[in-house]
């Protein structure tokens, strides 16, 4: 039997903390997607931050985030492409940023996109993770 074959868990849904609680104490890092309101009511290991419609591209607010930060490490999502990567790793500062659709051309992943963000993102001389989905059609 293979052990640990999951790595980390990222949950978009509502979970109650007795699930979340059960997961990590079988070691799995566990990554909670919810909005900045949200951010307190929760003991997952990283807070991933979106705006209220996940996957929309809609720029998540930014300056809410810089008065109401949250507690514990977080990824940064909702609306990041190559053109504000920079702006929002340096007002925010977050553990990791997560891009979707913002390094996308006609719902695929575009490789240059993607070269273009992370050398961005190196710009800000913040040590932070990329994080990019691959949806697979």
């Amino acid at each position: 039997m293979q052990q640990h074959i999951i790595q980390v868990v990222q949950l978009h849904a509502t979970v109650d903390d007795p699930r979340i609680a059960s997961l990590m104490a079988a070691h799995v890092p566990v990554i909670q997607a919810m909005t900045p309101a949200n951010a307190t009511q929760c003991q997952a290991d990283y807070l991933l931050l979106d705006n209220a419609r996940p996957g929309s591209g809609q720029v998540l607010g930014w300056n809410q985030l810089q008065s109401q930060r949250p507690v514990r490490p977080f990824i940064l999502a909702g609306g990041l492409t190559p053109t504000n990567i920079v702006t929002a790793i340096n007002k925010v500062c977050p553990a990791m940023v997560d891009v979707a659709s913002g390094v996308e051309t006609a719902g695929n992943k575009d490789r240059e996109k993607i070269n273009l963000m992370v050398q961005r993102a190196h710009q800000t001389g913040v040590s932070t993770p990329l994080l990019t989905e691959i949806r697979r059609n």
